[in-house]
């Protein structure tokens, strides 16, 4: 009778890790199937939509946002991968790397970006008399992105004025 329950405990044992994607934790393998969570829906490419931002935005910067939809193509782009890894690029070929995580309320998450190499060349020539550029910069590094219906959204500091960016997922 031991046996038996040995047996049939390795092989529940064995199934289970033979049938584990490779390089994921149980959790993030459960994530990646349940189509609910907000991982599953995050992971991918996202690209600006333009015509929310311009709904959205403020009449003193419509114009800079109409003149973004006259260059066309992917201005502005955020991959997320399944490993809590984000890229961000455009807008004159800066790209930034960081990590994700889930924030537990179901449609939010955090961003901690490294600093791209602009940033780092801004922040190694920064003096005391430039601290709030500095402290502009760690903002800029740290971003609250929510999920609201088919649309990605955070906003983003660009001196005294608040721009709120909208995403939607590349198909």
């Amino acid at each position: 009778m031991n046996m038996k329950i040995l047996t049939l405990c390795g092989f529940i044992i064995i199934t289970t890790a033979c049938n584990s994607p490779i390089g994921t934790s149980p959790d993030t393998a459960q994530n990646a199937l349940n189509k609910n969570s907000i991982s599953s829906q995050l992971i991918g490419s996202w690209s600006l939509d333009l015509e929310a931002m311009k709904n959205n935005a403020p009449q003193e910067i419509q114009q800079n946002i109409e003149m973004l939809s006259i260059m066309g193509g992917d201005l502005f782009k955020i991959d997320f991968y399944e490993n809590g890894i984000i890229n961000e690029s455009g807008l004159g070929g800066i790209n930034s790397v960081g990590k994700w995580v889930e924030n537990g309320n179901g449609n939010g998450i955090s961003v901690t970006f490294e600093p791209n190499e602009m940033q780092k060349e801004m922040l190694n020539r920064a003096e005391d008399s430039s601290l709030d550029m500095v402290a502009e910069i760690q903002v800029q590094l740290q971003r609250k992105i929510q999920l609201v219906g088919s649309h990605l959204i955070f906003e983003f500091s660009m001196g005294p004025r608040k721009l709120t960016f909208y995403l939607t997922k590349n198909k």
